[in-house]
């Protein structure tokens, strides 16, 4: 069995994996890609993750553009207007 370390340069961490099964899997994923170990296991965590994970907006800003545009154009329940709680 091998024991994998790698570094992340995020959080200052490191993480060992020690299950002979992950092992064989790592192994057979980066002989059939011709990758080492290292770059196939990150590749499949980015590529599961893809799957998984609710995709980031590409663009914050018109993220944030467009919902504020959609939320100005939603009527007015309260007609106090601005600065009546101040």
């Amino acid at each position: 069995m091998m024991v994998y370390t790698a570094f992340s340069s995020y959080v200052g961490w490191s993480m060992n994996i020690r299950s002979a099964k992950v092992d064989q899997l790592a192994q057979r994923l980066a002989r059939l890609t011709g990758e080492d170990v290292e770059t196939a296991l990150e590749r499949a965590i980015e590529e599961r993750l893809s799957r998984v994970a609710p995709p980031a907006p590409a663009d914050r800003k018109a993220a944030l553009d467009t919902f504020f545009e959609r939320a100005s154009r939603m009527p007015v329940l309260d007609e106090r207007g601005k600065g009546w709680f101040c």
